[in-house]
């Protein structure tokens, strides 16, 4: 968003997002809001399709998603993410 701004002032149309890396946000948005309403299967199935682009960011969220899937936690769930290791 920043550079879009950015570009809009300077005319630099370089710094605008692609056609695809503004779609592969807007999918993205989506997926994480659904995660964090407790969608987790509609969730998974976005960040899936999302996978073919190899960002760390999806391949996380895909593996949280089968997790609490398998394993749904109480009803009190925030969405934080406590690590266990290193």
């Amino acid at each position: 968003m920043l550079l879009a701004i950015i570009a809009k002032f300077d005319g630099d149309t370089a710094l605008l997002p692609s056609e695809g890396q503004a779609e592969f946000c807007h999918q993205f948005e989506k997926a994480y809001n659904l995660f964090f309403n407790k969608g987790w299967i509609e969730a998974l199935a976005l960040f899936e399709s999302l996978n073919d682009t190899h960002d760390k960011s999806v391949l996380l969220y895909i593996e949280r998603c089968k997790r609490l899937i398998a394993d749904p936690p109480g009803q009190d769930w925030n969405g934080i993410t406590h690590l266990q290791e290193k």
